[in-house]
Parts: structure tokens; C-alpha cells; sequence
């Protein structure tokens, strides 16, 4: 029994040691693939994960013990931007890749209102409402109107992001046969999404919808 205490006094003692020691403390925090998102908030983030200790035993600063996926949630859950982050560790440093989300569509509040009057908000591929977006011109992105808006616009998606996609297939699939069929209709500026989970096409011609 004193055999067995003395041999974990010792992988106490040496594991305190080894934990505490300065060359696997995380001196550097190197950022990259950022454009929105403001370089000092993420280091404000990562280093009040890594502030502290576990167990009022262990430095979370230490290489071997850093709270890495507590990191990337915090990270994820602090900047809407953020699509996905890649964290990987050396010596005495760790590296953040980040990937934003990118505009590929507008969500706004009515398509009835003048182009210029209308609040909208970027999409990303998924259909994932980030940020407000500036007043365009028509055309410039297409818009998106309807859908479940309980719950406001931003930091959530119009659809499921299965089903976005689906409508996104359907608009690319039918837009030349409908363009060649009812050249009155113009060009296509935006989907209206129905609460039945039909869609409306709108286009900025004479014959303005498509259902």
C-alpha cells in the first residue's frame, strides 16, 4: 500500500511538474482567413478559454491540455460570420484557420416595397441569414421573400437547408424553359416562398410572377 501511494505522490508531483512547465505554456495565437471578423475578438475569445486552470491544478494554456473543441464552440457561438474554423496546435502556439460565411442570396422583409426601402439580409449557400446587407439595385443578388419568419431573420435559415437547396436546383432547372416560354416575364429577381411550401417566381417583366 505505501508502495502504491508513493508511486502516485510521484506521477503527481511529475505530471505538476510537466503541466507547469513554461515551454508548453501557448505564447502565440496565429489567425487567418478573416475578413469581417475582427482579429483582437478572436484572440478575446481564445484566451478566456485558455484562462485558468483545471482542477485549480492544470493551466488550460498548456499545449497537451487546451481546450481545444471549447475553443471552436466559443468561437462559432460569438461570430455569426463564421462557416467553419480549423484549430490546430505546435509548440508554443496555436493556429486558427477561419472560413465566413460568403453572400449568395438576400433574404428580405417584402417584395412589394421599392428595391431601395427593402431590410434585407445575406444568405449563404445553405440558405443561413449572417449579416444586413446594404440596399442593391435588382439584380445584384437574387432575393428571397417569405418563409417562416418567427423568431426574426438573422442566425437562422429561411429553410432547411436541404430543402433551399432543392428550391435552388428547381430555379436553375426550369428558369431557361420559362424564360423561352413567357419572354414577358423578364428576368427572374427573387423567390417568394409560400406558407403552403409552394414557391412564386418573381420576375421584373410585364407578367411579374411565376407560380
Amino acid at each position: 500500500v505505501l508502495y502504491i501511494t508513493l508511486c502516485v505522490a510521484l506521477l503527481f508531483a511529475l505530471s505538476n511538474f510537466v503541466f507547469k512547465l513554461d515551454k508548453l505554456a501557448i505564447t502565440q495565437i496565429l489567425v487567418s482567413g478573416n475578413k469581417n471578423i475582427e482579429t483582437t475578438s478572436v484572440f478575446k475569445v481564445v484566451y478566456q478559454n485558455l484562462s485558468g486552470t483545471y482542477y485549480k491544478l492544470y493551466p488550460k494554456n498548456n499545449i497537451l491540455l487546451y481546450p481545444k473543441e471549447d475553443i471552436r464552440a466559443s468561437l462559432m457561438r460569438n461570430f455569426i460570420w463564421l462557416k467553419d474554423i480549423n484549430v490546430a496546435s505546435a509548440l508554443g502556439n496555436i493556429s486558427l484557420v477561419l472560413r465566413e460565411r460568403e453572400p449568395m442570396y438576400l433574404w428580405c422583409d417584402s417584395a412589394d416595397k421599392p428595391i431601395m426601402e427593402r431590410v434585407c439580409y445575406y444568405l449563404d449557400e445553405d440558405g443561413f441569414a449572417f449579416a444586413v446587407a446594404p440596399q442593391f439595385s435588382s439584380g445584384v443578388y437574387l432575393g428571397f421573400y417569405g418563409g417562416n419568419k418567427r423568431g426574426g431573420y438573422m442566425g437562422r435559415n429561411i429553410l432547411e437547408p436541404s430543402r433551399f437547396h432543392s428550391v435552388i436546383k428547381m430555379k436553375d432547372s426550369l428558369l431557361k424553359v420559362i424564360e423561352a416560354r413567357e419572354p414577358d416575364l423578364g428576368h427572374l429577381t427573387g423567390i417568394f416562398v409560400n406558407k403552403n411550401e409552394d414557391y412564386d417566381l418573381l420576375f421584373d417583366g410585364s407578367g411579374s410572377k411565376w407560380k
